[in-house]
C-alpha cells in the first residue's frame, strides 16, 4: 500500500537525518510544553476532555484513530513497527517510551493530509499536533513516564511536567532552529548548587527572549 510505503520511506530519512547523540537543553522542556498545549488546543476544538493525567494514556495521543478510525485501520501495525522498522534509529521503544509513538503518528499526519486534504480541511486552522514532539525527537530528546510524571531528557538527565494544570499553558512563539538553540545557549537547567532554573518557563520571558533573537538576528 502506498501510504505505507511512503511511511517507511519518511522513517528512513529520519533515520538519515536524526543525532543520536544531541540531547538538547531546557529548549526540550519548552518543546514538550508547546506539544500538551497543542493537544489540549485539538482537544478544545473537538469538546474533548483534556487533562495532563490524560496524556500519560498512549492512545489518548492518537488523533488519527480519533478523528479517522477508517483511515486508522490502513497503517501498519504499532507493534509490528516498533519491533521491526526501528532497528538503527535511536529512540527509546521501552513500555515507558513515547518516541516511538510520537515518530509513527507525525510521520502518518504528514502522509494522510496530503493523500486525503479534503478529510483534513476541517482542521487546517488547527496546529500540527506532532511537530513539537518531532522536533523534540529530532533534537535527540526522549519522553518518557515516570511515576505518574511524564519526563523529558535534558542534559543526560530527565526533567519531570508539573502536572499542575498550568503547566500546559504555555506555547511558543516560534519552533524556529535558532531560536531554540539561543535558548539552550542562554540558560542551564540545572545550575551548580544543584538548582533548577524555573523562570524560562515563563510565558512572557520566552516572548521576550523571542523579541531578543529576532532583533539580534536581523542586527547581524
Amino acid at each position: 500500500m502506498k501510504i505505507n510505503e511512503d511511511f517507511i520511506k519518511e522513517l528512513l530519512v529520519f533515520k538519515a537525518q536524526k543525532n543520536p547523540d544531541m540531547n538538547g537543553g531546557p529548549s526540550n522542556i519548552l518543546l514538550f510544553k508547546n506539544y500538551l498545549n497543542t493537544m489540549k488546543q485539538w482537544c478544545e476544538t473537538l469538546n474533548f476532555d483534556f487533562s495532563y493525567n490524560l496524556m500519560r494514556y498512549k492512545d489518548r495521543n492518537d488523533l488519527i484513530r480519533i478523528l479517522f478510525p477508517e483511515l486508522r485501520k490502513e497503517l501498519l501495525d504499532i507493534d509490528f513497527y516498533r519491533l521491526n522498522l526501528l532497528e538503527g534509529v535511536s529512540i527509546n521503544i521501552d513500555h515507558r517510551s513515547f518516541d516511538y509513538l510520537y515518530l509513527y503518528y507525525y510521520i502518518y499526519w504528514n502522509i494522510l493530509k496530503a493523500e486525503y486534504p479534503t478529510v483534513f480541511e476541517p482542521y487546517f486552522h488547527l496546529p500540527h499536533p506532532y511537530e513539537s514532539a518531532y522536533r523534540l525527537l529530532s533534537k535527540g530528546s526522549s519522553v518518557q513516564c515516570f511515576e505518574g510524571y511524564l519526563s523529558v531528557s535534558v542534559d543526560k538527565f530527565y526533567y519531570e511536567i508539573s502536572k499542575d494544570p498550568a503547566s500546559v499553558d504555555f506555547s511558543l512563539p516560534s519552533m524556529d532552529d535558532g531560536f531554540m538553540e539561543y535558548i539552550d545557549a542562554q540558560y542551564k537547567l540545572l545550575l551548580p548548587e544543584g538548582r533548577y532554573v524555573t523562570d524560562i518557563f515563563d510565558q512572557e520571558k520566552v516572548n521576550a527572549m523571542w523579541a531578543e533573537y529576532q532583533s539580534l538576528s536581523e542586527n547581524s
